[in-house]
């Protein structure tokens, strides 16, 4: 039932954050999640993690935080690891007009997190667990 606004299509142009941002308040939404990929020098780093800078985008960051590894888990048996939510002040999480996050879900660093993460099903799943996670949020704080 919810109406998703994206920020870009399958062309090459990609938007500058602050274009985003500024079309994310432009739209008024009830929330925005940024959906990332990790990359680390360290190879071995793995996990996923959401970000938020304002107080009240925290549940929601939280929600996902849960839902994303765990809906990973049950249906791939890929232990996605959980760094849980933690306060940055990353320029997309900093809306004020709606709970805003930003959702990391793997490294694409670590060969077994980009193997699982290019999967026609890894994919499936952490779209999933992303929804189930705002879904959680919605039923619990709205």
């Amino acid at each position: 039932g919810a109406t998703v606004i994206f920020s870009r299509d399958d062309s090459e142009s990609v938007p500058e954050i602050e274009e985003r941002r500024l079309n994310t308040i432009k739209n008024n939404p009830d929330m925005l999640v940024s959906i990332h990929l990790d990359s680390s020098s360290n190879q071995s780093a793995k996990g996923c993690s959401v970000y938020y800078y304002k107080n009240y985008s925290g549940p929601l960051a939280k929600c996902i935080s849960v839902q994303l590894p765990s809906t990973v888990r049950s249906n791939l048996g890929y232990g996605l690891e959980n760094d849980g939510a933690h306060f940055y002040p990353f320029k997309v999480t900093r809306i004020e007009s709606c709970p805003s996050v930003l959702v990391e879900v793997g490294f694409i660093s670590n060969s077994s997190e980009r193997a699982m993460m290019n999967s026609a099903n890894g994919q499936k799943y952490i779209a999933q667990g992303i929804y189930n996670g705002i879904v959680a949020y919605a039923n619990t704080y709205k």
